[in-house]
């Protein structure tokens, strides 16, 4: 295994669990004594070359297509995290970025949208506290001529 960039790079990911369900049957069924997860033919260690060539060109032919790396699957990661609305900070622990500044420059533009979102819940967090206070003032009102002796209308 390669050394990481930073500390930040060795960290616990949570998976998904639909990604643990297939990674539970895939060791069921092809389980052996190395640890790995995956393993070339032969039982060692998959070299890049050799999983280029064999596993990802073949998956990306019939998928997506062409130009399609493996490091694409980080990005759309991180994109389909920005989309889900996912805290900045969420994501850069996930990807392993040392500072969220990292993570900011990188997929800063994904963000862009979020204003208006933002400004959409400060409306409605606004109109949904104006109303209550608003209510509250017509039943304090409505509580006063109670006890001033008019008639109470709720």
């Amino acid at each position: 295994m390669d050394v990481t960039k930073s500390d930040a790079g060795r960290r616990t990911v949570s998976l998904p669990s639909f990604v643990v369900d297939e990674l539970a049957r895939h060791i069921a069924e092809f389980s052996d004594t190395t640890g790995l997860v995956f393993t070339s033919p032969s039982g060692g260690p998959i070299r890049r070359n050799n999983f280029r060539r064999r596993i990802w060109l073949p998956a990306v032919h019939s998928s997506v297509g062409e130009p399609c790396t493996f490091h694409d699957l980080r990005h759309t990661h991180a994109a389909l995290l920005i989309a889900q609305g996912e805290h900045p900070k969420v994501i850069q622990e996930r990807l392993g970025h040392a500072s969220i500044k990292t993570t900011l420059d990188a997929y800063g533009h994904l963000f862009d949208g979020l204003d208006e979102a933002a400004a959409e819940r400060l409306d409605v967090g606004w109109r949904t506290a104006h109303t209550v206070v608003s209510r509250s003032r017509d039943l304090r009102s409505q509580v006063r001529n109670f006890e001033a002796g008019r008639s109470l209308w709720l």
